[in-house]
């Protein structure tokens, strides 16, 4: 790896390898650093309209739409004795994508090593040093046993490392999980599952229940990505029940009359519960010197 940089960027999902394309294209010297060796799974998968002008700017928009990812003309809301629609084909951008996650991550960071990222994946930042409070430099290690270290400088940090959140997490320490938004997701894959005729193509299904909400996203693959999100509060009650995760997932199912219908003639896909919380988080600061 270089020893120096302009730009050190952490992270290789979207907010990452977009962040790095757009300084690249500008000209900038970008290093990506990625924990993972890509394609790795990552949730997230239903897209807001407004991507497609982020596609545009970073000169990824025609490698995206040649993929083959679900096209996702709207949502379909059925709130309690509510439901409706949202529309995206009256929009500025009409439409969107439900994408599997670890082939458009994938498609977005070799994009990046397309527009002049120097891309390192498998690789872990292990520290930083600062000048003051700025971060200056970067301890990495990479294999097994951390068998190749070294050390990269830089003008320019950019953190996109999400969750693990190196600056925010380890040095700075001022991440804050609002009340509201401390959700539990379970979610799994769905073969086979049917589609809503009376909404958007390709549209998101949310269908609330007593406890939370459902999410069902159609995916190019034919499968359906299907998702109940609780507060973890509730979550933690009914753990303490004694109940599985499949358990809390099947119940609630069964007081969402819009998901069991999509879902009537699919089959689950096997080995692929999973469960995830705090997702959504505030930061007191989102730059910093330098």
């Amino acid at each position: 790896m270089n020893s120096t940089t302009q730009v050190l960027v952490v992270g290789g999902g979207p907010a990452g390898s977009t962040t790095a394309t757009l300084l690249a294209r500008e000209g900038f010297d970008v290093t990506l650093i990625e924990k993972e060796v890509f394609p790795r799974y990552h949730i997230g998968e239903s897209l807001l309209p407004s991507c497609l002008e982020i596609l545009d700017l970073i000169g990824a928009r025609e490698k995206v739409e040649a993929y083959g990812f679900q096209r996702k003309d709207g949502g379909y809301f059925a709130w309690g004795n509510e439901s409706w629609e949202l529309d995206f084909t009256k929009l500025r951008h009409p439409y969107s994508f439900q994408v599997v996650r670890a082939e458009f991550d994938q498609l977005l960071l070799e994009h990046a090593k397309s527009q002049g990222v120097k891309v390192y994946e498998g690789t872990e930042i292990r520290g930083l040093t600062f000048d003051g409070e700025r971060p200056c430099s970067a301890i990495w290690a990479q294999g097994p046993g951390d068998t190749n270290t070294g050390e990269i400088s830089f003008d320019t940090l950019v953190d996109a490392s999400g969750r693990a959140g190196i600056m925010g997490m380890r040095y700075l320490k001022n991440r804050h999980y609002h009340d509201a938004f401390q959700n539990v997701a379970i979610w799994g894959y769905w073969q086979g599952a049917g589609r809503m005729s009376f909404a958007p193509d390709g549209a998101i299904a949310v269908g609330s229940v007593p406890d939370g909400w459902f999410w069902g996203i159609p995916l190019h693959n034919d499968t359906m990505s299907v998702g109940l999100v609780l507060h973890k509060t509730t979550f933690k009650e009914k753990r303490q029940q004694g109940k599985s995760l499949e358990q809390i997932y099947y119940e609630a199912m069964d007081e969402c009359p819009l998901i069991l219908d999509l879902l009537k003639n699919a089959t689950f896909v096997p080995g692929q519960m999973k469960v995830e919380q705090d997702y959504s988080y505030m930061s007191d600061e989102i730059s910093g010197p330098g």
